[in-house]
């Protein structure tokens, strides 16, 4: 609920997750523990029986791009697929409700709060989504949350939770199409050409890099 630009984290993330179009449920702790966040989502998939296919995004995440989103969804068939450890702040997992409910059978302890180790060891379609680099756009402590208000003060495409530009497929490393972080793509009404530059874009370079961040070995907060 931090304050990123007059707005909770939280509201960040929400306005780029509703641009994939689909319906979009915030996974509130209720009567389980905070840290069980699996058993969150269980609850809210009892709510809407109808619904077969569920996409995550954490809430820790304002930088989220809907474009990797996007690429995420179209790589996946059934079972389990996401993004790789090394795209922390861009998580993006997708999987079907037969997955979630051997998951929520089959997990205990510290690995219920990240939902989806089971998954990912268990039911995986493929390797995961990566690109080129490490991320560490999350937010997990003030150095992180001081990133994302520096991010959204210098770059208003940023703050708005514009889309970046993609590479046409194979143009540089990586599957499918790859983010061009210095550019956004914008809507051709807004600006002709439908490209502005991302004036946040050394910001954001000065996070990639490093070793990959894997919240699960830091254990329960």
């Amino acid at each position: 609920m931090k304050d990123i630009d007059g707005e909770p984290m939280l509201a960040h993330v929400v306005k780029r997750v509703a641009q994939l179009g689909y319906p979009l449920v915030v996974a509130w702790p209720e009567l389980e523990p905070e840290w069980d966040v699996l058993t969150r989502f269980v609850r809210v998939a009892n709510r809407h029986p109808d619904v077969t296919r569920f996409i995550r995004v954490t809430a820790d995440c304002p930088l989220w791009d809907a474009e990797v989103g996007r690429q995420v969804l179209a790589g996946w068939r059934h079972g389990y697929y996401g993004t790789c450890l090394s795209m922390d702040g861009l998580d993006t997992e997708v999987f079907d409700r037969e997955t979630l409910m051997e998951a929520d059978e089959a997990e205990t302890g510290i690995k219920r709060e990240h939902v989806t180790v089971w998954m990912r060891a268990n039911r995986a379609l493929r390797e995961p989504y990566h690109l080129p680099g490490t991320y560490r756009w999350s937010v997990d402590d003030q150095t992180g949350l001081d990133f994302v208000r520096a991010v959204m003060a210098a770059c208003e495409w940023c703050r708005r939770g514009t889309p970046h530009h993609q590479n046409s497929a194979g143009s540089i490393a990586g599957p499918g199409r790859t983010p061009r972080w210095d550019l956004h793509q914008v809507d051709e009404a807004t600006n002709r050409g439908g490209l502005v530059e991302c004036r946040a874009y050394d910001i954001r370079m000065a996070k990639v890099g490093g070793p990959v961040y894997n919240s699960l070995e830091r254990g329960t907060t």
